[in-house]
């Protein structure tokens, strides 16, 4: 979403608006984070560990894939009993892992362009696509909205202990099928600025 006023100040108060009602409609950040540490637990599902067994194990021979396969399996059995149990060792604080998963996830961004991953009800995102479009018919803003089943993560982690950072977005393209909406409505827009400048 991006305000589309000449106005700097117009401007700011669009994104004030659009804060406060996506708080009233959602509430806090905590209520729709997309990832919740309560719910989280290490796959053992062979299609969930596919992925990346594919990529990382690409260049290896038969033989060392499956290896790869197993160890994969064997840190998550690994870890499971680790979170379990609370228990830190020196090359994972598994105690606070998750919770750093959570905390280091990039779910919103802003660089002129308000882009959110999202959880929420049918009812939710009804309202704010409502409000939306109610302040994009004022002139106020334009937006592009795109809904996932699932979310998919991206990370990347350079050590365990806090230094790792999580990407989020819908599994069924997110972010790219929202700009869709969003560079739709900003064409449209244009015929509209020109004739209102005498053009």
């Amino acid at each position: 979403m991006t305000a589309v006023s000449g106005d700097a100040d117009v401007n700011l108060a669009t994104y004030r608006n659009v804060s406060d009602r996506i708080a009233r409609i959602y509430g806090d950040i905590s209520s729709y984070h997309p990832l919740r540490a309560d719910s989280m637990r290490l796959s053992f599902d062979p299609r969930q560990l596919g992925h990346e067994w594919r990529v990382r194990s690409s260049r290896l021979n038969l033989w060392g894939r499956g290896k790869y396969f197993a160890r994969m399996v064997f840190l998550n059995l690994a870890g499971a009993w680790l979170f379990a149990r609370n228990k830190d060792t020196k090359a994972v604080r598994w105690s606070r892992y998750i919770d750093e998963m959570v905390e280091n996830s990039d779910v919103r961004k802003f660089d002129g362009v308000l882009r959110m991953v999202m959880d929420g009800s049918e009812t939710q995102y009804r309202d704010l696509r409502d409000y939306l479009e109610g302040q994009r018919r004022q002139g106020r803003l334009v937006y592009g909205m795109h809904k996932s089943s699932e979310a998919l993560l991206t990370c990347i982690v350079f050590s365990y202990n806090g230094n790792h950072v999580h990407f989020v977005d819908g599994s069924d393209g997110g972010y790219a099928m929202a700009a869709r909406g969003l560079k739709a409505q900003l064409k449209s827009l244009q015929p509209m600025k020109r004739i209102h400048s005498g053009e």
